[in-house]
């Protein structure tokens, strides 16, 4: 049904209030970069994690980039593999 709330935000709640500090949107940021993973997928798995990690990198402000990285901190089951893996290019390069 359109009115149940997603997973995503489910989830969202219960880190809110357990004093989790991240901006309203994170929700749409998990669901922005699972598209930008699956864009991607058809790749072999090393270019397009690197593919996606140059994406958020040119085109995620800081912020946004700072908020997936707690959400990957906390677990974040619901994120596509390769933008963990993303995530995890990025921290390096960092």
């Amino acid at each position: 049904p359109a009115n149940r709330p997603s997973p995503g935000r489910s989830r969202w709640r219960r880190w809110r209030r357990s004093g989790v500090h991240l901006r309203s949107e994170t929700p749409d940021l998990i669901r922005m970069v699972n598209q930008i993973a699956a864009n991607f997928a058809h790749h072999p798995a090393s270019q397009a994690a690197e593919e996606v990690a140059t994406h958020i990198r040119m085109f995620w402000t800081p912020a946004m980039r700072e908020d997936l990285e707690s959400w990957i901190d906390m677990g974040a089951e619901e994120l596509h593999p390769l933008a963990v893996e993303a995530m995890r290019l990025l921290r390096k390069t960092a």
